[in-house]
């Protein structure tokens, strides 16, 4: 049984890592899940390394300028919803798919901008998504 992750609720700039073969489970898995908690990373790094999240993952939960990387042969497995950008002041939050071996494999709908402007998902360099539900991007304005 796994448990709800949460990067930063309070404070900033927190990072979490799973590299060299490492393994982490998860229920629920939220990045920045609010106010004041900005400016997190989380790096899925590394052939055989894997982040399993069996329900929903939220990039920018609560807050701007969370980071989500997934590289050099690492896998993110998501079993629910994913959104980047969850509410009006997670603007700015990035999902990074990179390199070849890379996989994010998400069998849930996955929202980009969901309720705030400037979020992305850059898959690059070999690296692959494989989403077994709709995908849709969410142009918003950024308020100020």
């Amino acid at each position: 049984m796994g448990l709800t992750f949460t990067l930063a609720p309070s404070p900033q700039q927190s990072l979490l890592v799973v590299s060299n073969g490492g393994f982490l489970f998860s229920s629920n898995a939220v990045l920045g899940s609010q106010l004041g908690g900005s400016v997190n990373s989380a790096l899925v790094v590394g052939a055989g390394s894997v982040w399993s999240n069996k329900n929903l993952l939220y990039i920018g939960g609560g807050d701007h300028d969370n980071r989500l990387i997934v590289s050099s042969g690492a896998a993110l497995i998501v079993g629910g919803p994913t959104s980047l950008g969850t509410n009006a002041f997670a603007y700015a939050s990035v999902a990074t798919v990179t390199g070849p071996g890379s996989v994010w494999t998400n069998f849930g709908p996955l929202k980009i901008g969901d309720s705030s402007a400037g979020n992305s998902l850059v898959v690059s360099n070999g690296a692959r998504l494989e989403s077994f539900r709709r995908i849709s991007r969410i142009q918003r304005n950024r308020q100020q």
